[in-house]
């Protein structure tokens, strides 16, 4: 019901368009069990599956961490790169300060995103954003 009390119909259908079709839900038969599976083991050995997560929090600077995809403990290898926040920066700077002031937040590493890569297998870990 609408708030004038009369009843609200539903809008006339498309022409040409067929109605969406919806999957079957899934039920907890149809999800394979880990027994099931075809796990290759030796003996009575069992394999284990690890999953590995970091807590490691990044920061502006170098940091030691273990790759999770190369599994070595290794000093991270990091990059800055600009962002939108070093262009607006620059821009206020160079309005406020004149041309040469506006080369300050590429200067800055607070200024840019630092990213972090692992030097064993160069993977990208992770990014610690610009300075507010």
């Amino acid at each position: 019901m609408s708030k004038d009390g009369s009843t609200l119909e539903a809008p006339p259908a498309y022409a040409g368009i067929s109605p969406a079709v919806s999957a079957p839900p899934l039920s907890n038969e149809d999800v394979p069990k880990l027994d099931d599976m075809n796990v290759k083991s030796e003996g009575n050995q069992k394999e284990e599956i690890i999953v590995i997560t970091s807590t490691t929090h990044l920061k502006h600077k170098s940091t030691n961490v273990i790759c999770p995809y190369c599994l070595t403990n290794v000093k991270t290898k990091i990059k800055h790169k600009s962002n939108s926040k070093t262009h607006l920066y620059g821009f206020l700077l160079c309005l406020i300060g004149g041309i040469i002031c506006c080369t300050i937040p590429y200067c800055l590493p607070q200024c840019q995103t630092t990213n972090h890569y692992c030097p064993n297998c160069k993977t990208f870990l992770g990014c610690y954003p610009a300075a507010p």
